[in-house]
This record gives C-alpha cells, sequence and structure tokens, in this order.
C-alpha cells in the first residue's frame, strides 16, 4: 500500500491562523478529498497531520510537507519570503512568510493545484534504492544491475562503496551469464549522492570483518548480508561458481523483497 503523509505547518496564536495559511490549508482539505476520489480504487493510505506553530518558529509557517519533503523542492520551485499584512496584524510588528516561486509565479498561498501536483508527482515517483558495499566492485555493482533489470517500472537504483575501487571482471561475466551487461558500471564513492534522498539503503557486506559503510539519511535501512566473492580463490571455475553463488543470493532476495512491494501496489 502506498503511504502519503501531509503535513501543513502554520502560525497559530490564541487560535488565530494568518489569512494565507488559512487559504492554504483550505487547499490542502481539498486536495485529499479530490486525491481520495481519484485514487479510491488503487491502494493509497493518507494520513494529513496540522502543526501549529507560534512566532519562534515562523520561518516553517505556510509549510507543506509531503512524505517529509517540503513541497517547493518535490516540485523544483524556490523558497522565498514575502511580507505578510496579516501576521503582521497578528504580531504587530513586520512580517516575512513563506512563499514559493514555481513557474515564474509567486504563490504567497499554496493552491489545490500545487498541492494535488506534489502529491501526484510523490505517489508516481519510483522508488529510489542505494546498494552499499565497501569497495563497490563486485555485491553491490550486482545488486544495482539485479534490480534495475527486474524493477526498473518501480525503482531507480544506485550503488556505492567507501572505498571504491574498479568493478570486479568476475561481477560483469557472472552477471552477463544470466543475461544482464554492467559492463558499463563505474565504482563510486557514498559521497556522490549526499545530497540525494532514498527510500531505502540496503548494505550488502557479509561479516564483521567487512567495512560496511555508513550513509546519513532519512531512508529505510535494511542489511542483507553476502560473502565477499572478490574473496574466492581455487581455479577459475571454482571463482566462477563463487561469483555465480553470491549472484543468485542477491537475486533471489532482491526478487523476493522488491516483488512484494511491486504486488502491494
Amino acid at each position: 500500500m502506498k503511504k502519503i503523509k501531509i503535513e501543513w505547518k502554520h502560525l497559530d496564536i490564541a487560535g488565530n491562523t494568518c489569512a494565507r495559511c488559512a487559504d492554504t490549508g483550505i487547499s490542502v482539505k481539498e486536495t485529499i478529498k479530490e486525491i481520495i476520489s481519484e485514487y479510491q480504487t488503487q491502494k493509497i493510505e493518507i494520513e494529513f497531520i496540522e502543526t501549529l506553530l507560534n512566532a519562534d518558529n515562523l520561518a516553517e509557517s505556510n509549510l507543506i510537507l509531503i512524505n517529509d519533503i517540503p513541497l517547493e523542492e518535490i516540485l523544483t520551485a524556490a523558497k522565498i519570503e514575502t511580507d505578510c499584512s496579516s501576521c503582521c496584524s497578528m504580531l504587530g510588528k513586520a512580517v516575512k512568510c513563506r512563499a514559493i516561486e514555481y513557474d515564474n509565479k509567486i504563490y504567497e498561498h499554496l493552491t489545490a493545484e500545487l498541492i494535488k501536483k506534489g502529491i501526484t508527482e510523490t505517489l508516481n515517483k519510483k522508488l529510489q534504492v542505494l546498494f552499499l558495499c565497501s569497495a563497490n566492485s563486485c555485491r553491490s555493482q550486482m545488486a544495482e544491475g539485479i534490480a534495475k533489470h527486474f524493477f526498473s517500472d518501480i525503482l531507480e537504483a544506485y550503488s556505492a562503496g567507501v572505498t571504491p575501487d574498479t568493478v570486479n571482471k568476475n561481477a560483469i561475466e557472472s552477471m552477463a551469464r544470466i543475461g544482464i551487461d554492467i559492463s558499463d558500471h563505474k565504482s563510486k564513492h557514498i559521497s556522490e549522492f549526499s545530497k540525494k534522498r532514498f527510500d531505502f539503503i540496503i548494505t550488502l557486506c557479509g561479516n564483521a570483518n567487512d567495512n560496511c559503510p555508513y550513509f546519513p539519511s532519512n531512508a529505510e535501512r535494511l542489511h542483507w548480508g553476502f560473502d565477499d566473492p572478490a574473496k574466492a580463490t581455487g581455479s577459475n571455475n571454482e571463482i566462477e561458481l563463487v561469483f555465480d553463488k553470491v549472484r543468485d543470493e542477491i537475486k533471489d532476495k532482491i526478487l523476493e523483497f522488491f516483488g512484494r512491494i511491486k504486488n502491494e501496489n
């Protein structure tokens, strides 16, 4: 089931709300009714939260968050501040309030059209998934390739590591044996994704001896432990078998986990 959390933050002084915040509130509630009606045949859970702010939190006033992301960020709009006569009257001083600039127009109250667009884009947005392991040369690279191959309709997959190296040729060959080409993949440092929002961050290190990376994010974190095939020794055939075994374990986990999410939605 898809979940949409809509939070409206606005100034409240002794039960009074400024005029433009009040207009935004009307827009929010109208939009929620429209979305519920349009998506009634789909599995969507909508949570609405109204957060009242005092004068100390004025910079957050008239803010719409959809799944904890500011509306202006979802719309790739600019956050600005404009003079607010209503708040000025309530607080007895000159006040600048939050507004957004979108498509060359300034919106001092957030319209139902803008809020609906933000909700719709959130509902239709693909899951953002980051696979991590220490060197981003084997396990996370294979996971990225498998996730893209089987679930490109519901997710965008990435991979990275803390000590990036070249993509292991045995990993490339192992993936090719199941018809997935990762020969153009590059090993990447996790810092490349420091500003990107993810829904899932999945570490693939096998045991305590692995340097499993930490990535600061509000994403859901999962740990799927797999042995490092790069440590395999023996003949070429024996090494291939180890890579194929780990590849298949990763594939089975991805098919089970994201297959369930796809079916639920």
